[in-house]
């Protein structure tokens, strides 16, 4: 249950109706199945049969249901057809995305869009040439970002635009030998690990994983040493794409629309996560300080 300038919301939740011969109604969706005779009742899901996801208002579900209204709420949250949430966690009004990775962007942002619009606001920019100059922050933002192609510099320098926003937040995700990567969730005020202390650690654990071989990561200091702007590119194929939005969008669900649960333990915050996309392993971690780092300052 929403309450947004001084008016009650509650979410209407998707769902799959079937009339049958009798005129009853057979109404199913992901927590069950019921009958509704009540002609009142049928009018209102055949009604919003094809609205999953609205905000509806308390006056909506009073017009339609007069003196029984009461009664009404009590039966539609009984079987999940509408639901009381909770608002938005940490104070998230918008959620802004970018990315250099238009393929990624576009799932992300359709599912953001369809599953979320009726909680904050959504905006977007899929961008193959994107640069930190082009992301704007303000309090109140969930800074969702993927690079594929990668650039340290670029990473850099979009940690710094959020950094100085108290009450902001960024989720930095990211292709990197192979390895999707999902940062801690990162807030300058918070003093948590940025995106520099992991890839930093990242690059360390590279380094040395091969016993004194060239590794993948002694190939792009060389590369970075002579053009520090090099784009690190990991082509993807269908399923890596459905993988990595997967999991952002489960993070969002999971942190901010607290749609798992309206409780969050503070260690989901400080959380990495790391997902082989040749193996499918997934694998998470507390980051740390990296102690070259100057986001503890």
């Amino acid at each position: 249950m929403y309450t947004l300038e001084d008016k009650t919301y509650y979410k209407l939740n998707q769902y799959v109706l079937h009339e049958l011969e009798t005129g009853e109604i057979v109404l199913q969706n992901a927590k069950g199945i019921v009958r509704i005779n009540e002609p009142r009742l049928k009018n209102f899901v055949k009604k919003w049969d094809e609205y999953g996801n609205s905000l509806l208002p308390y006056e909506e579900f009073e017009e339609t249901f007069g003196e029984d209204t009461k009664e009404a709420l009590i039966f539609l949250k009984t079987y999940q057809i509408i639901e009381e949430k909770v608002k938005p966690n940490l104070g998230i009004k918008r959620i802004r995305l970018y990315t250099n990775n238009p393929e990624v962007g576009l799932y992300i942002k359709q599912i953001l869009e369809t599953d979320y619009r009726h909680a904050l606001e959504i905006s977007s920019l899929c961008d193959k040439h994107l640069e930190s100059e082009q992301i704007i922050v303000e309090n109140g933002d969930l800074v969702v970002v993927f690079l594929n192609p990668y650039n340290r510099k670029k990473a850099r320098e979009i940690r710094d635009r959020v950094k100085g926003f108290e009450q902001s937040f960024l989720l930095f995700t990211y292709v990197y030998n192979y390895t999707f990567y999902m940062d801690a969730l990162y807030n300058g005020f918070l003093k948590s690990p940025c995106h520099i202390c992991h890839i930093s650690y990242i690059e360390s654990q590279i380094r040395i994983s091969n016993q004194g071989n060239i590794t993948y990561q002694h190939m792009i200091d060389s590369l970075y040493a002579e053009r520090p702007s090099f784009p690190i590119t990991t082509p993807l194929t269908q399923n890596n794409i459905f993988n990595i939005v997967t999991q952002i969008t489960n993070r969002i669900s999971k942190l901010i629309l607290l749609d798992e649960t309206p409780v969050v333990h503070a260690e989901a915050f400080l959380e990495s996560s790391m997902f082989d996309l040749i193996t499918k392993e997934l694998h998470t971690d507390n980051p740390i300080h990296w102690e070259l780092c100057d986001c503890y300052e």
